[in-house]
């Protein structure tokens, strides 16, 4: 509930409490205040059913003769189901991390850089970005004019800020783990990365980096964990985001992408 978000939350309330209300209340008006389930919504809850039933089954396959070895066939689905929310969520651990398969490790570097929904608890790029990027890949293949799905548009500022917030995310990843490589030499690249998105993405886990850092390393990442909670692309827009050109228009020119 906490990575789904308050709108989607709202927009579940609105409808579960218009059903209620015309099953208790039969009105002739019913029609006129039909409470739909907006885009937006449709959109957080199937992603976020994908990101779960893919994480679970694929932390089930990567697991099974690792960290889940001695468990039971039925807590080892329920360790993979806690363990494909938690990356995009919190920073829970029921088991230890630094034991993970190297392609356990990605998977929930990938499960952090997405994280939860726009305007929730949860950090990462959000599922709304994720969406919208592979909409809009999808248009780019299939020669589309737009961006949308379930007969609804999607607007080309929404598709603009899903890009720029998915490149500022990854680059800031790059450039943190540059920092912390350069402070840290002695310790792994995988953990020092790990640390990186975990903090960058307001998860909370560890492969048991954390105690052994030195102080400035620390201190970028307590810096990595504030743009991460306060958001890359609000920062900037915050900082940056009166200075541009007003009132003028330039010629359009193309761009060779391949």
């Amino acid at each position: 509930l906490g990575s789904i978000g308050f709108p989607v939350l709202i927009n579940l309330k609105d409808k579960l409490f218009w059903k209620l209300k015309n099953q208790l209340f039969p009105s002739t008006e019913e029609q006129t205040n039909f409470i739909r389930f907006d885009l937006n919504t449709k959109l957080v809850l199937i992603t976020s059913s994908i990101l779960v039933a893919a994480g679970t089954v694929l932390f089930l396959i990567f697991e099974y003769d690792g960290t889940l070895k001695d468990m039971s066939f039925f807590t080892k689905i329920v360790q993979s189901l806690f363990n494909a929310i938690l990356p995009r969520t919190t920073g829970f651990a029921s088991v230890n991390p630094a034991d993970f398969q190297p392609s356990t490790i990605l998977l929930v570097c990938l499960l952090m850089w997405i994280g939860g929904s726009s305007q929730s608890m949860a950090g990462g790029v959000k599922v709304n970005t994720v969406a919208v990027l592979f909409l809009n890949l999808k248009g780019i293949i299939t020669g589309s004019d737009q961006t949308g799905a379930f007969h609804r548009a999607i607007s080309e500022k929404a598709v603009l800020r899903a890009y720029a917030v998915a490149f500022i995310a990854t680059v800031c990843v790059f450039v943190f783990s540059f920092i912390l490589i350069l402070l840290e030499p002695g310790q792994p690249i995988r953990s020092i990365i790990f640390e990186v998105m975990s903090a960058l993405f307001t998860v909370g886990s560890s492969l048991g980096l954390t105690p052994v850092l030195s102080g400035e390393s620390k201190f970028v990442l307590c810096i990595a964990m504030f743009l991460g909670r306060v958001g890359l692309l609000s920062i900037l827009i915050g900082l940056l985001g009166h200075r541009g050109a007003k009132g003028c228009s330039f010629p359009n020119e193309h761009i060779i992408i391949n």
